[in-house]
């Protein structure tokens, strides 16, 4: 089992053509494609977008332009009516998995339509792109994984769920991916994108080793270079977010538990502790201390 989750191919049903695609109500559908190395397809067009992850193998993606080498961890960005097909390298036949999407998910002049044209434009359809660090190729490939998980599964809701990650990962494609050729995946990318996500997910649990496995470095590794970029350790930068968001929290409601828990502290106790060694007071004495607007302090 590789990191991601894909089974070695020899174990999975090979395609010798391209899969039919159907589509639900929604016009979201994601298929993998396990090329045998007897795979072909003809170059045509067709009438719907992709979304495609190189998930094993390489080989080509042939354009009316010309070809175009592809390989393991890219990312396609296929719009409909582009003409094209895929040729497999005989000794590592291609694993795709392709996130189809037609006008009943793209709604034309809706939103995730412009955010696909957005992405169109500036990723240059066919050319191979990958994410800008490994922490959000992770995140893609795991938007990638809940969509097909929740499509195979059908529990109730899986529709909405399926759209919602697929809205998710038209934002990482604009904000996230890079051209191929760009040499950006390195440890100190890979900080700047924890930091990144941290900065913007500071109030969910956040647990070293999994930040780590992410950047694809040891927890070690992954502590002395968040502290070489920061100046700090992992739980003293997130506490540092976390206060400034309940010093906010309690000017807006004045109410010491609910800026407690909504900042992302699970222990009162400690957010006391935290809250007093950054700012110098507890919460209490924030509140009465002008800081925060003219309302008496909620009991906590």
């Amino acid at each position: 089992m590789s990191k991601h989750d894909i089974q070695p191919q020899d174990q999975l049903p090979r395609r010798s053509r391209p899969a039919d695609v159907h589509f639900p109500e929604h016009g979201l559908t994601v298929i993998e494609s396990h090329h045998a190395e007897t795979f072909h397809m003809e170059r045509q067009q067709w009438p719907f977008h992709k979304f495609c992850w190189v998930a094993m193998g390489r080989g080509q993606l042939e354009l009316k332009q010309g070809i175009i080498s592809i390989q393991r961890d890219q990312f396609l960005v296929l719009p409909a009516g582009l003409e094209h097909r895929f040729i497999d390298h005989h000794t590592e036949p291609l694993t795709l998995v392709i996130a189809c999407m037609n006008d009943r998910f793209l709604v034309p002049g809706g939103r995730r339509e412009a955010v696909w044209k957005e992405a169109c434009a500036s990723l240059s359809p066919g050319l191979p792109r990958h994410a800008r660090g490994a922490f959000q190729h992770s995140e893609m490939i795991d938007l990638l994984k809940l969509m097909l998980r929740e499509q195979t599964l059908s529990q109730p809701g899986w529709e909405l769920a399926s759209i919602s990650a697929a809205g998710d990962l038209l934002v990482h494609t604009i904000r996230s991916c890079i051209p191929a050729e760009h040499s950006g995946r390195n440890s100190n990318h890979a900080i700047d994108a924890i930091i990144e996500h941290l900065d913007a997910n500071f109030y969910k649990q956040i647990l070293l080793p999994e930040l780590a496995s992410r950047c694809n470095l040891s927890s070690r590794r992954f502590t002395d270079l968040f502290k070489l970029r920061t100046g700090r350790t992992l739980t003293n930068y997130v506490n540092e977010r976390r206060i400034k968001y309940a010093m906010e929290r309690l000017r807006e409601t004045q109410h010491i538990l609910y800026s407690c828990y909504e900042s992302g502290f699970r222990d009162v106790a400690y957010f006391y502790r935290v809250f007093k060694r950054q700012s110098g007071m507890t919460p209490g004495e924030f509140l009465a201390s002008g800081n925060s607007a003219d309302h008496q302090p909620i009991a906590s």
